[in-house]
């Protein structure tokens, strides 16, 4: 379904602004929409756009409804797939209603929007939270006296460098029958260790979701068949042992997530790139990101070792082999390993 959502139609939309709450025991209520924003093609290609590059891009994850939820959304996304016209703006108002009662003093306000629409034909739902700047102020017009959100008014807003944009849930009607999951769900803050806590409220506490597959096992999983990838098709045992030091550094970077398409982007030759994504894509490691959990890898991460034919074998952590070991490729094949450093102690 990934490949398809550049087939994305948008039909209906409708926007709500959320409120940053200030009193904590009294609930400022959003700002709703009375009916649907008008959409026409301009407005339908321009939201099209910024839904594929997030839900389409690596930065996306399988989500499932979590069971256990309080939350209201897997209900009312259910619902709303069997809705009719008048349901369509009342379910979205609960939506909004829920994630501005959810929120602390700690989240920005900004604006929920639903969408429904369809990917060669079948029914997509959308909740988009885009979050304003601070002191911005949102504007409502009127047709036919009812209060709507322009949404070209809102493009600059939305194309804004200082924006946070997007968190965005999407699911799929019948999804989880036919691809094993409900819905993607793509967050920036899941990318930045801070704000883990924040990104998560987004996908557990609101739309009461989990990813599909567990971090620790992901993580395992790109870290050995990465170099398995290296050991097999590898030959130049310098590219083979700076891969593999480049692959240490990037997974012991204290970063939230990883992904394989990265990693090649930034540390494969280019001539590398394509055969390891599709190497790793045939052992069914995710191309885009996972969350990075190295709990099940510590130990092999910890150290790395060189072995040789005559027996000799040098161990050391990634920085240590960075910073004091060279190697050199000799013309009858063989390698020679240079140490530069003090020597500390002599273990027989």
């Amino acid at each position: 379904m990934t490949a398809e959502i550049s087939n994305i139609y948008i039909e209906r939309v409708i926007i709500h602004e959320i409120m940053r709450q200030k009193v904590p025991n009294q609930k400022e209520l959003p700002r709703y929409s009375e009916i649907e924003s008008s959409i026409d093609d301009e407005i339908r290609n321009f939201l099209k756009d910024k839904v594929v590059k997030t839900i389409g891009g690596f930065r996306s994850y399988d989500v499932l409804f979590d069971d256990d939820s309080e939350s209201p959304i897997p209900g009312i996304v259910e619902n709303l797939f069997s809705f009719n016209d008048s349901d369509f703006i009342e379910y979205s108002k609960k939506i909004a209603g829920y994630l501005n009662g959810i929120q602390s003093g700690r989240s920005p306000g900004g604006l929920v929007t639903v969408i429904f629409g369809n990917i060669k034909g079948r029914d997509i739902i959308g909740i988009l939270k885009l979050e304003k700047q601070e002191g911005a102020r949102l504007e409502q017009t009127s047709i036919g006296g009812k209060s709507t959100y322009d949404i070209l008014h809102l493009k600059d807003l939305i194309l804004a460098e200082k924006t946070k944009l997007f968190k965005i849930g999407m699911f799929f009607k019948n999804g989880l029958e036919d691809f094993g999951y409900d819905g993607k769900v793509c967050d920036n803050q899941l990318s930045n260790t801070s704000s883990r806590e924040v990104a998560e409220f987004f996908l557990t506490t609101f739309l009461g979701c989990n990813f599909t597959s567990e971090p620790k096992i992901e993580t395992k999983k790109f870290f050995k068949i990465s170099q398995q990838f290296f050991k097999e098709k590898i030959d130049d045992p310098i590219i083979l042992t700076k891969y593999n030091l480049h692959l240490l550094s990037y997974i012991t970077n204290e970063r939230s997530t990883i992904s394989s398409r990265q990693f090649a982007q930034l540390n494969l030759h280019l001539n590398h790139r394509k055969e390891y994504t599709k190497y790793l894509t045939e052992k069914e490691v995710p191309i885009g990101e996972i969350i990075r959990d190295t709990s099940l890898i510590e130990k092999r991460i910890s150290e790395m070792i060189l072995e040789f034919d005559n027996g000799i074998k040098i161990i050391g952590n990634q920085e240590g082999f960075e910073e004091n070991v060279s190697l050199k490729q000799m013309n009858d094949g063989r390698t020679k390993a240079e140490i530069i450093s003090k020597l500390k102690n002599i273990k027989t």
